[in-house]
């Protein structure tokens, strides 16, 4: 884990749903991913500072929609999907400096405003491989893709989904009706 040591200083966001999830989840995965880049965390303003003078700005959407407007970012990404106008507002703030957004989510809700606005334009445009629509690029993965995952704890998860659908969710990322849960 850790970034390479040859890049410029860029300022981003890290976030959650919810603030919980943002200290036991969010937090973790970045320490862990960051390693020895992550020079000091700053548990008060939730700001993580890194080697090179780049910083990561921890944020929940349980937060309100405010603490979400005036900045510059180069980079958002966030754990899981949640409201759309908090995602657009994160989306706002990659404009100026032509900054990208990654989410990473299980649509667990099924058919939710994520689906037509990202789903269905990269299957129906593609066929299933990775596309770019409207400055996003779309790629669905299995479960199995995450290389750090266990092939134990996979195995362990397929066999707590209490159905097919659940199954097509959670291991396969696949939109599924709610109706149908």
């Amino acid at each position: 884990p850790g970034f390479p040591t040859n890049c410029e200083p860029t300022h981003g966001w890290a976030v959650s749903k919810t603030y919980k999830q943002a200290q036991e989840v969010t937090v973790k995965k970045l320490k862990w991913a960051l390693g020895r880049t992550l020079v000091r965390f700053d548990e008060v303003k939730m700001i993580m500072y890194l080697w090179n003078g780049s910083t990561i700005g921890i944020k929940s959407e349980d937060s309100g929609f405010e603490v979400f407007q005036g900045a510059d970012l180069d980079y958002c990404w966030k754990d899981e999907i949640g409201a759309m106008a908090i995602h657009e507002e994160c989306r706002a703030r990659l404009v100026d400096r032509n900054g990208k957004m990654m989410v990473s989510y299980t649509p667990t809700k099924g058919k939710d405003w994520s689906f037509g606005a990202y789903y269905r334009p990269w299957k129906d445009g593609t066929g299933g491989e990775p596309k770019e629509h409207d400055g996003v690029l779309f790629v669905r993965m299995d479960t199995a893709d995450n290389k750090y995952l266990p092939v134990s704890a996979v195995k362990d998860l397929s066999a707590r989904c209490y159905s097919e659908e659940d199954r097509q969710i959670r291991l396969h990322g696949h939109y599924v009706d709610a109706a149908g849960l």
